[in-house]
């Protein structure tokens, strides 16, 4: 499958007002940035060889905030539909886009926007954003290699804590783990499949009590559409310098 033409024509359905891909029996819908878009197709796969989520009958649906602040779109009925139609509402932490907001504590969000089945089931994802590589974090031309590492440490920490907050706290074992022996973010905010596959797994795991087995996972690997980018953050030597294995391109 062309994973990148499915990113595509999500895209498109966003930008033409209709969200959903497909209606089922029960209906899923991921709202976030652009790693939205990439669940949804994930757990489109998944949806296909897992026997408990095939039989559910899933439909699928993305909003992708940034792209309706950039067409400074308001709520319309279709938008309306797919919050309204959700038995489960995957959504990452938004906190500056209005009627999109997922977090309660933001005067305006989804939850006294749009009326959510009393039914529908809120899974809050962590947002993957992480800036690591040192053009990422340079502050002020700062080239002291014990500042730079310091710095590091403190976004780790941070991302860390973030992840767990949500209980994705496999993920943050990954992250710790892995950190300078793969490639874990194209750039700071465009996760690599690994940590991608990560969060999914731990997902259907902790929410739908599905442990995903080896053959699903060896199709979910083939899913890089972040990987194949043609933007990709310079990794500096000073990152080498501060441990990140020299075979990480």
């Amino acid at each position: 499958m062309n994973y990148i033409e499915k990113f595509n024509n999500y895209n498109n359905l966003i930008n033409n007002d209709i969200y959903h891909s497909k209606i089922g029996a029960s209906n899923i819908l991921f709202i976030g940035g652009c790693r939205s878009i990439v669940y949804a197709i994930f757990f489109e796969e998944i949806c296909k060889y897992v026997p408990y989520f095939k039989h559910a009958q899933f439909g699928f649906s993305v909003i992708a905030s940034h792209i309706l602040d950039l067409l400074k779109r308001q709520k319309t009925p279709n938008v309306c539909f797919v919050f309204e139609n959700a038995d489960f509402i995957v959504c990452e932490q938004i906190r500056n886009y209005n009627f999109l907001n997922t977090s309660k504590s933001c005067e305006q969000n989804i939850f006294n926007n749009f009326k959510i089945k009393d039914s529908c089931k809120i899974i809050q994802v962590p947002n993957l954003e992480f800036r690591y590589f040192y053009n990422e974090i340079k502050e002020n031309e700062i080239s002291e290699i014990s500042k730079i590492g310091e710095i590091k440490q403190k976004n780790l920490k941070r991302f860390i804590d973030h992840c767990k907050k949500y209980n994705f706290n496999n993920l943050a074992m990954y992250i710790s783990s892995k950190l300078n022996d793969e490639r874990l973010f194209i750039t700071f905010n465009h996760p690599c499949n690994n940590i991608l596959l990560e969060l999914i797994k731990e997902l259907c795991d902790n929410c739908f009590e599905q442990k995903l087995l080896e053959p699903i996972i060896n199709i979910l690997k083939r899913i890089t559409i972040f990987d194949n980018g043609d933007h990709k953050t310079i990794i500096d030597k000073i990152d080498y310098d501060l441990g990140l294995n020299i075979n990480i391109k």
